[in-house]
């Protein structure tokens, strides 16, 4: 059995034989992306597109990924997501492998979140 990152939060496991559908991680990180473009779309900011986990070189795959410009290879921000009973400052969980993922991709800044609060964005490297 799992153990939950903040005391106190019971642990939720669904049945493998449920036939119910759920929302996961992914799924509203990819919500989030959208929105992500269509803002960069509906207010014609000069921004490349957001995309969800893109592989880099370090066999990672960030969350988010969002370009610095629409024909640019550069990233300028790597956002890191972890499910909302997760501490959204919580430096091993979240911080720290948001900082190495946005280092190695040579991002500007990065963001956490715990899909309840968003924290950042920072550029310490």
């Amino acid at each position: 059995m799992r153990k939950p990152k903040i005391k106190g939060k019971p642990i939720k496991l669904s049945s493998p034989f449920d036939a119910a559908s759920s929302k996961t991680e992914r799924t509203c990180v990819a919500k989030i992306a959208e929105w992500i473009n269509r803002i960069i779309d509906d207010k014609t900011l000069p921004l490349g597109k957001a995309e969800v986990e893109t592989k880099g070189g370090d066999d990672k795959y960030p969350d988010i990924v969002l370009f610095e410009s629409p024909h640019s290879t550069d990233l300028l921000l790597v956002a890191e997501f972890k499910r909302p009973f997760f501490d959204p400052y919580d430096e091993a969980e979240l911080k720290e492998p948001a900082r190495k993922k946005a280092t190695k991709r040579k991002a500007k800044y990065f963001v956490t979140s715990n899909f309840q609060t968003l924290i950042g964005p920072f550029n310490e490297f």
